[in-house]
C-alpha cells in the first residue's frame, strides 16, 4: 500500500513541477537550483540566497 502512495505522490509532484515550470520558467529554474526535491536542506539558508 505504501509503495502505491509513494508512486502516486511522485507522479503528482512531477506533474505539478512541469506545470509551474511552464507558468514561471525563469523563477522556477532559480528555485529548482536552490531546493532539492523531496529532501529537506538541513543547513540554514543565508539571507542572500532567499532573494
Amino acid at each position: 500500500m505504501w509503495s502505491i502512495l509513494i508512486f502516486a505522490t511522485y507522479r503528482l509532484a512531477k506533474r505539478e513541477e512541469a506545470e509551474v515550470s511552464r507558468q514561471f520558467p525563469e523563477q522556477y529554474a532559480a528555485y529548482k537550483a536552490r531546493v532539492l526535491t523531496f529532501v529537506p536542506q538541513l543547513s540554514p539558508q543565508r539571507k542572500e540566497s532567499l532573494g
